[in-house]
Formats: structure tokens, sequence, C-alpha cells
């Protein structure tokens, strides 16, 4: 090959990576939910951040109680509106629902000691999604958002994705 096809070929590769790298940045800064770790194990801690500036707006500077109703979608669940494990009734402001103000419009919620003890998930039963609203502590106040689903995966696919370097397929 002539030194200018090689070239090419290198640059190609290059931007390609750069595009990688910048693309990534722009869309990890604009998220409305994230995970600490990023793909959340069921037999592990997980840390859920809201940023209330990037959804329907309605806790945009909020000072009062926020509180996360929450769920999972199992292999028992009939369809996405069939959370399993949620609290028995809308509008619990139990301690284990309250979300922590972080500031900057962010509020952070902790699973612990691992998603499936949090939920109570019974033995043989698969998670596959835990879904979420995240709402004002007064229950007549209008509902922030519905249907945030952040998806589960297990020990076996994070370690295909760590050792391959590929996403997980939505």
């Amino acid at each position: 090959m002539t030194f200018i096809v090689k070239t090419f070929m290198f640059m190609q590769k290059i931007y390609f990576l750069l595009l990688i790298v910048f693309g990534g940045i722009f869309t990890a800064s604009a998220q409305l939910v994230t995970t600490t770790p990023d793909f959340p194990l069921e037999g592990k801690e997980v840390t859920v951040v809201f940023d209330a500036s990037l959804g329907s707006g309605g806790l945009i500077g909020y000072t009062g109680n926020v509180y996360a109703h929450t769920g999972v979608i199992t292999n028992n669940s009939k369809n996405e509106s069939d959370w399993k494990y949620a609290p028995s009734k809308w509008g619990d402001n139990s301690e284990k629902y309250k979300m922590r103000s972080l500031g900057n419009n962010k509020w952070e919620f902790k699973l612990t000691p691992s998603i499936r003890e949090y939920y109570g998930v019974h033995a043989g039963e698969t998670i596959f999604k835990m879904a979420f609203v995240f709402r004002m502590a007064l229950k007549q106040e209008k509902l922030l958002m519905e249907g945030i689903f952040l998806l589960m995966c297990t020990e076996k696919e994070l370690l295909f994705v760590l050792n391959n370097r590929m996403l997980l397929p939505l």
C-alpha cells in the first residue's frame, strides 16, 4: 500500500475513535437517570441518581421531600405495567422510599443491601427491570413522570460486556 492510503486508513480510525469518545461524553452528560454501577446486578447494591432538570420539570427547584415509587418487572409480570414488589399503595412516604437531595436538581436513591433483597424478590424469580416514578411528598401533587425503566443484567452478561468491550442490546 502507498503511504497516502495507509495515512488515510489511520486517520479514519482516529476519527472513528474520537467520534466514540466525544459522542459518549455528550450522551452521558445528559441522562435523566444514572446508576452506580453502570450495569446493575440483582445481587449487588445500586445507587440511582435522578436529574430533575432533564425530566418533565415538575421537581426543578423543589426543596421538599422526594420519594421513589418503585418496583420490578420480573418473569412473573404480565407486561411493563405489571410492577412486582412495589409498595402496596400510591403515596407511601416511608423512609424506605425517600430520596436524598444532592443539590442542583439531583436526587439519589440507594437500593441496599442488594436489589433482590431491597425489593424482597423470591428466589427463582428473574428480575428484568427496575421501574420508578419520582414524586413529591404530597399525595395530591401532580405526577412527575411515569415509566422510567432501568435494565438489569446478569453477571454472565456483564462479564461478556466487559471482556468484549461492547454494549448490551436494548
